[in-house]
């Protein structure tokens, strides 16, 4: 009995050891390094992150086992006194799995790095007790839902990278709790801003807290590629310490500050691509040489008409120069010297008052302007250049061959033709970017079953006319296909020429169609023109109509032409538009029975173009255009068209 008396206890001590130890697993909110056997908790801990794991491709976990110390496993680092885990680098393993809210034990833990693997689930709400952490790795990898708020918590966290994953929602505004933190990367994520709990879809959209700006000691600050929208928050820019500033791939606007070189003292590198932000209209000078900048130029560079000095010398610049530079009237001096840039020179540059041109030490191949500034040898530098040819006798360049048949077919494409061959298909994406989310500044006009926005494709500026069909009237869909069954097979120079078609569906899940035509920049009829101008229109629009009527394989009634349907390009030319209404005729031979189609224009204006039903003649057109013109001028108020 007294060895049993003696044997009891001991059990029942070895019993409640064993308790504990699963209470230790099963309750990890329990912080056990206050228990005293903090060594034990974090050899319990590393066990429980290794359960999560299903795959270890590199067999890294496979000394996490008895057979030796916890603190001599690979990729395990403890410290010195104590032999507690400071250090977890598992990082570029291979490891897949999930994160075990046991981690919160190791509460010794200095760093994590995680990163570059294919981890799963969510972060654990256990990582904000690790209160020595002071990095946080886990950039790359399959992790979802929200940033956890108590992250905040870790008030040592100097780096905390988490680019590259699944997370949405908004960036905690607790986060600007971390007084420390130097880095900052959420890039690559579905991050949207401040949104209620409910709101998941990663389509909605929300801005960047203006708690990011209390993280005054931040040198890396990473937000790119997410679904932001708004404007920057001018207290970001109070953050001196910043040198790598990235908000690229989203959707914020508004303008930067001019002073920001001023603010941000340190900056090195400045990304912000593939956003609304505007540049400074009012630019003059602009200076961005000898840095390590790559890709195309901007299109928008174009919307700076004021820029007189522009130097782009010494960077990885790409591409060829977009058409939208031509609105650069006033450029004085233009440096592109030792870059990428490919394709052939622009004609336009010969067309501006340039004093000084510098392209060298590019890839531009083809002819050389001899306008302009390309007319005096002294004020260009074109060495480098090796596929140059022609220019002026003293630039010493080889004769320029021309294909013949090539020619020919180049005099038949229309101005713009060529750029826009790479567009035949834009997403919904594309278009929302080129019409500034279809804003009102670019806005033009709409009709019955459709609004018209201005855009500007990002790829090489080409501005372009986007007709978005109201798919929630009733004959919008029938008014689309009606006139893409019109517009496939017809060409002619007085006619709006469609550069390509969008059918999808939108952020919010709702169709979406729309239409792409070539811009008009001088707008349609409805203005005031002088007498030669309306005779020119007159005919342009007759042979539209002559070609409508007479060359095409079916003749085509326009069924709804009006001043608003008539545009106008840049040399004021006229081109019929609109053709919605459109109709098919298998002959017009009998125009009085075409008549049965019906009055089909705009309700309260028989257009003239129903008078060719009856009469097949365009000469009534340019009686209609001349009446307009009397009326404007000598009869404001007779003739109510």
């Amino acid at each position: 009995m007294r060895g049993l008396s003696i044997l009891f206890p001991f059990s029942v001590k070895c019993i409640v050891h064993l308790l504990l130890m699963r209470l230790s697993l099963e309750a990890p909110s329990i912080d056990a390094a206050t228990t005293g056997s903090g060594n034990e908790t974090d050899h319990l801990a590393l066990l429980e992150f290794k359960a999560k794991i299903v795959h270890d491709p590199q067999n890294v976990m496979s000394s996490w086992n008895d057979s030796a110390y916890f603190c001599n496993w690979q990729s395990v680092t403890c410290g010195r006194r104590h032999k507690r885990v400071t250090i977890l680098d598992l990082q570029s393993k291979g490891l897949v799995g999930f994160l075990s809210p046991y981690i919160g034990n190791l509460s010794f833990l200095r760093e994590i790095r995680l990163g570059n693997n294919s981890l799963q689930g969510k972060i654990p709400a256990e990582v904000g007790r690790l209160f020595r952490l002071q990095a946080f790795e886990l950039f790359t990898n399959q992790i979802e839902g929200k940033i956890p708020s108590n992250l905040s918590l870790c008030s040592n966290l100097i780096v905390l990278i988490l680019e590259d994953n699944k997370l949405e929602g908004n960036i905690p505004t607790e986060l600007a709790n971390l007084s420390k933190l130097r880095q900052l990367s959420l890039a690559k994520n579905y991050l949207t801003g401040a949104l209620p709990p409910s709101i998941r879809e990663p389509e909605f959209v929300g801005g960047i807290p203006d708690a990011l700006g209390k993280l005054n000691h931040l040198s890396i600050i990473g937000l790119g590629v997410n679904k932001f929208l708004g404007i920057i928050p001018p207290v970001i820019y109070n953050i001196s310490s910043i040198n790598i500033f990235s908000m690229a791939v989203n959707m914020l606007h508004g303008s930067l500050p001019s002073d920001m070189g001023i603010l941000l003292p340190h900056l090195r590198r400045l990304q912000l691509q593939d956003n609304y932000l505007s540049n400074l209209f009012n630019l003059n000078e602009f200076y961005i040489s000898y840095n390590n900048l790559s890709g195309n130029i901007p299109g928008n560079l174009g919307q700076c008409s004021s820029l007189e000095f522009l130097f782009m010398r010494s960077n990885n610049i790409q591409g060829a120069m977009p058409m939208s530079l031509i609105s650069l009237k006033g450029l004085r001096q233009f440096d592109l010297s030792q870059n990428n840039k490919s394709g052939q020179i622009p004609t336009y540059l010969g067309k501006f008052a340039l004093e000084y041109s510098n392209l060298s030490f590019n890839n531009f191949e083809g002819e050389v302007p001899t306008e302009g500034v390309f007319a005096n040898v002294s004020s260009i530098s074109l060495e480098g250049n090796k596929r140059l040819c022609g220019g002026i006798p003293e630039l010493r360049l080889p004769r320029c061959i021309i294909d013949e048949s090539k020619k020919r077919k180049l005099r038949l494409q229309s101005p713009g033709s060529l750029e826009m061959k790479s567009f035949r298909k834009l997403s919904y994406q594309r278009i929302l970017k080129a019409t500034e989310g279809f804003s009102t500044a670019n806005f033009l006009g709409a009709g019955r079953f459709r609004s018209v926005y201005k855009g500007t494709l990002e790829e090489d500026g080409a501005i372009v006319a986007v007709k978005v069909l109201n798919l929630q009237q009733r004959g919008a869909e029938k008014s689309l296909m009606a006139e893409c069954k019109v517009l496939q097979n017809i060409r002619h120079r007085n006619l709006v020429r469609i550069m390509t078609s969008c059918s999808t569906i939108d952020f919010q899940g709702n169709d979406f169609k729309a239409l792409v035509y070539e811009y008009m920049p001088n707008g349609n009829l409805d203005k005031c023109l002088s007498l030669l101008q309306g005779m020119n229109i007159a005919i342009d629009v007759g042979s539209a109509l002559d070609y409508l009527h007479h060359g095409c394989q079916k003749p085509i009634i326009h069924c709804d032409l009006k001043p608003g349907n008539d545009l106008l390009d840049n040399d004021m030319v006229a081109h019929i538009g609109d053709f919605g209404l459109a109709k098919l005729l298998s002959q017009l031979t009998n125009p009085i029975q075409s008549s049965s189609v019906g009055v089909r224009g705009t309700v309260g204006y028989a257009a003239p173009g129903n008078l060719t039903l009856l009469f097949d003649t365009w000469f009534l057109y340019i009686l209609y255009l001349l009446s307009k013109f009397i009326s404007q001028f000598f009869f404001p108020n007779f003739f109510q068209f």
